[in-house]
């Protein structure tokens, strides 16, 4: 099985066509790829990212810029490397958790902000209009609008990295990951969160990650398992499509 995003898979992503491939052991497709986190509620995948010896990189898209259809913010807040690696044909995955989604989680910065973030770097790069739904609406005319009318600034601000995209390119390669969190307003779990995260092996509490009677058992059946929803879900984590 694979994850589909309109056009978009994970077999077509292993080499940046559109043409079917094997689908890879799902560890080796994550080693390949790379990993986003989203601040501030993304802070708690970093336990994951670590169990599974995964690098990863802190990027900001906002829920309320979602919210609020600002959708400049949106593009200037998009990091450099972030779209450097987009635009070189790496797979990009952004990691984050919500909770206004009482029944799936779904973080807006997930379901929206990449699923605008996706359809606009298609849309300069390729001069190609995906598909993009939100909530089940399809919002390819909205989005095509929005981009129409961002301002030159944010326009050049995209298309600079144009002129990095590889030969055969057909479109970015973007995922989002998301679990459900009870943190939300707890700021400070996240920081704590983050210092547990930068200290040595030796000096960690463990408070947060997987309980070491279980961690073995995981990270064995995670090398044996086929796909990324497998290797997510031993986590809680959901690849959104």
């Amino acid at each position: 099985r694979t994850f589909r995003r309109g056009e978009h898979s994970i077999c077509s992503a292993v080499e940046g066509t559109s043409a079917a491939v094997p689908e890879p052991n799902g560890l080796k497709f994550l080693k390949s790829s790379v990993h986003y986190v989203n601040l501030t509620n993304g802070i708690e995948a970093i336990p994951v990212l670590i169990e599974l010896q995964l690098p990863y990189s802190f990027i900001r898209i906002q829920s309320t810029s979602c919210e609020q259809q600002n959708f400049e913010h949106i593009v200037q807040s998009l990091d450099a490397a972030f779209l450097m690696h987009l635009a070189t044909g790496h797979t990009c995955i952004v990691y984050d958790y919500g909770s206004r989604n009482k029944k799936r989680g779904t973080p807006r910065s997930i379901w929206y902000g990449l699923e605008f973030v996706r359809f606009a770097l298609n849309h300069e790069w390729f001069q190609k209009e995906t598909r993009a739904v939100l909530r089940g609406h399809n919002v390819e005319k909205t989005f095509a609008a929005v981009c129409k009318n961002l301002s030159k600034t944010s326009k050049r601000r995209l298309r600079y990295y144009r002129q990095f995209t590889r030969p055969g390119m057909l479109e970015v390669k973007l995922l989002g990951v998301f679990g459900s969190t009870t943190h939300d307003p707890d700021k400070q779990f996240y920081i704590d969160l983050l210092e547990e995260s930068l200290q040595s092996p030796n000096e960690k509490e463990d408070k947060h990650t997987i309980p070491a009677t279980h961690k073995n058992d995981i990270i064995s059946e995670v090398h044996t398992v086929e796909t990324v929803e497998e290797v997510f879900r031993k986590y809680g984590l959901q690849v959104f499509e």
